[in-house]
């Protein structure tokens, strides 16, 4: 059950994605790296985090042959979105237990996208990144 009610948070944040422009999408990527640098419990999920924005970058550059699907990129904006959204389902001021529902967004986006953190791993390798 309560998985759902995470999965609810991420779609409604993926929606909110699907409105923002290209400065607002960087705008996104960049707090979330900021709050990935800054904050030892988001650190803990980093492992999926790093490859998000990654892969956000990697698609947003027009050279690169890597493109995500709209689906995946909204999915992905959706939970740094939800990440870096002060209106969470649990307070992030309620540290740690604060960032549970933040971490169990991206992991369910995680999922989602799995099929694309493939890709981009087979694309990093056929371009030595």
């Amino acid at each position: 059950m309560k998985d759902k009610k995470y999965e609810v948070a991420l779609i409604k944040s993926s929606n909110q994605a699907q409105k923002l422009n290209e400065s607002k999408i960087r705008n996104t990527i960049q707090k979330a790296s900021n709050m990935i640098t800054g904050n030892k419990y988001i650190k803990d999920v980093i492992g999926v985090l790093g490859p998000f924005i990654e892969m956000l970058k990697h698609s947003m550059i027009s050279s690169s042959s890597f493109k995500l699907m709209p689906k995946e990129m909204f999915t992905i904006i959706g939970a740094l979105v939800y990440l870096v959204s002060p209106i969470d389902l649990i307070p992030d001021f309620l540290v740690p237990i604060g960032f549970t529902d933040d971490i169990s967004v991206i992991l369910i986006a995680a999922q989602q996208v799995s099929t694309a953190m493939k890709r981009f791993e087979i694309y990093k390798k056929e371009n030595l990144l």
